[in-house]
Order: C-alpha cells, then sequence, then structure tokens
C-alpha cells in the first residue's frame, strides 16, 4: 500500500469517527431531549393527581358542611328557638334578631349550604356575618358597619363594608317554602345567593382584611321559622 493509499485509509478512519462521534453526540442529545420530556410529562400527571385530588376533598368539604351545620343556642337573640337538632330556628316574639350557625366557614375553598323558609313575615334576611361583631351589637341591626352580608326577602342587599350595595334592590324576592343556597369563597371574597328554581344569582363581595371568621347567619322576625337542609338540592 502506497503512501497516499494509507493517508486516504486514516482520512476515512477519521471522518468515520467523526460521523460516529456526531451520531453518538445527536443520539445523547435526543436521549436527554427525551427524558426532559418524560420529566414533564410525569410532572404534568403529577400536577393532574394533586388537582383530582384537591377536587376530591373540596367535594367533600361542600358535601360534609351543610350536614354538620347547626343554628347557634348561644350566638343567637333571645328571642330565637332553635329546634330539631339544631337544623331549625325560630322568632316567637316581636323583635328582629340574628341566629348564627355554629359552624364557622372555612378559609380555604368554596363552601355551599342551603336554607329552606318554613314560615315567613313581613322581616327576614339571609346571608353570613361576623359573630363577634353582630354580639356587640346585641344580634340586632344590619348594613354598613353592622357585621353582615345578607339579602331582605323584598330584594335589598346589606354589606358590612360597601354603602354602593348596602341597602340597594339588587337581589331577588323570595318567601315561604323558598329555598335558598348560598356559595361562599374566603379565598376568592364572595357570596352568592341563589333560589331553587329561580336562575336569577345575587352575588357579593365580602371583606377578607377582618381578622375574624364568618359564619352562616339570619336575621329573622315574629313567626319566622327556617331550616338548614342537609343536603343541598339541584
Amino acid at each position: 500500500m502506497n503512501k497516499i493509499n494509507q493517508i486516504l485509509l486514516r482520512l476515512l478512519k477519521i471522518k468515520k469517527i467523526t460521523e460516529i462521534t456526531e451520531i453518538n453526540k445527536r443520539l445523547n442529545q435526543k436521549e436527554s431531549e427525551l427524558q426532559t420530556i418524560q420529566k414533564q410529562f410525569d410532572q404534568i400527571n403529577q400536577e393532574k393527581l394533586q388537582k383530582e385530588k384537591q377536587l376530591k376533598l373540596d367535594l367533600e368539604k361542600i358535601q360534609q358542611y351543610p350536614t354538620t351545620l347547626q343554628f347557634s343556642v348561644t350566638y343567637k337573640g333571645v328571642n330565637c328557638q332553635v329546634t330539631e337538632g339544631g337544623k331549625v330556628v325560630e322568632c316567637p316574639g316581636s323583635s328582629t334578631y340574628y341566629c348564627l350557625c355554629e359552624q364557622a366557614i372555612p378559609n380555604t375553598g368554596k363552601i355551599l349550604f342551603a336554607f329552606q323558609i318554613l314560615s315567613l313575615t313581613p322581616n327576614m334576611l339571609i346571608g353570613i356575618g361576623f359573630r363577634d361583631i353582630i354580639q356587640k351589637n346585641n344580634y340586632q341591626n344590619v348594613g354598613v358597619g353592622y357585621g353582615s352580608y345578607m339579602i331582605h326577602q323584598n330584594g335589598y342587599t346589606y354589606s358590612h363594608h360597601n354603602k354602593d350595595v348596602n341597602n340597594k334592590q339588587l337581589s331577588y324576592t323570595y318567601t315561604t317554602n323558598d329555598i335558598i343556597i348560598m356559595e361562599v369563597s374566603i379565598e376568592h371574597k364572595y357570596i352568592k345567593w341563589t333560589q331553587q328554581n329561580n336562575p336569577l344569582t345575587t352575588v357579593m363581595e365580602i371583606d377578607t382584611s377582618i381578622s375574624q371568621e364568618l359564619y352562616p347567619c339570619l336575621l329573622i322576625y315574629q313567626s319566622s321559622e327556617v331550616k338548614i337542609l342537609g343536603n343541598i338540592p339541584n
């Protein structure tokens, strides 16, 4: 083999080695890309599982809350009478008083609960409130500064902190036998009232800067009677 052939053979070997090295480099790069994609895929699956788990927990929380909800025999006006194991409240006196529920609304997630109007006189309000503020006001009064977010049976809304929606006719009306469903999210700062078999809804912003818990509550007048439903109607 002459010298030129040797040189050509050597160059050919070098070229093959270079090509193999480049192929290996590309293969390693593809393998790295596949590993990255697999990690991203695993992360997406993990996030999906976490979301599904959280949704399941949130659903269980939503379902559990109304079953345990009870009217308080302590945090209420003097004329309010709580019966049927805390599920029913009535006010046989001649004054209007709050009756709060025993269980606070959780600070995370979304909560649903429902009240059924068993009997009604011309002064009833339904919503949520800060227990300590309501207690300081002797379980009476509604509006700015009085600690609650309520809708009146005549469609008026009342807000603890927002005068623009306070004492304004911005809601629907309700009466005896109606079911009022409330949805509350402390995280997203709102309460929503829905009336069964009525497409209309009322939404109000709530003030979450106050370091107090919120509770479902009523403000009821004589001969009014309300029941907590253990299951949320469709």
